[in-house]
């Protein structure tokens, strides 16, 4: 390798690891069919996602929706049970081959699973999640699950 190369390699290397694999694809979801959640959900939409053809989803800014949650493990069974989850902002997204993006404009997308990437397109600050068991003689035993952020 010649010398003038190494150090280039090195240098992006640093500059990779520094950055880590956080990855916000540009995409204009606005020339894109875009269907308003819960109204705009119809057959023809679901015939279309068969199809293949990209629908974006909006769920408008404080818009509820629910949230259902299951644990099944050895340990531990939660009964099937339903949340609402209100939204704060506008939240777009879009199913694909490659899974599930989330963006907060349909124009800069982010792997529902990229934490760091929707953290960063949705400029969330730092927060904390908390997991607690509680007993007292108004509410009886329970456990807590709390996640915030820090405003």
């Amino acid at each position: 390798m010649t010398s003038r190369i190494k150090p280039l390699l090195i240098s992006a290397l640093f500059t990779l690891l520094a950055a880590g694999c956080t990855t916000i694809h540009q995409m204009d979801g606005t020339q894109m069919k875009i269907v308003t959640l819960p109204d705009g959900m119809s057959e023809e939409i679901a015939n279309d996602m068969r199809a293949g053809e990209k629908v974006i989803f909006k769920i408008p800014k404080g818009q509820s929706v629910p949230v259902k949650v299951s644990i099944d493990l050895p340990t531990l069974k939660l009964e099937n049970g339903t949340n609402n989850a209100v939204f704060a902002q506008d939240v777009f997204m879009i199913v694909s081959p490659t899974g599930l993006r989330i963006s907060p404009d349909a124009q800069r997308w982010a792997a529902i699973e990229d934490f760091e990437a929707i953290k960063t397109l949705f400029e969330l600050p730092p927060g904390r999640v908390a997991f607690g068991f509680h007993a007292n003689k108004e509410e009886g035993t329970f456990f807590a699950l709390q996640i915030e952020s820090k405003r």
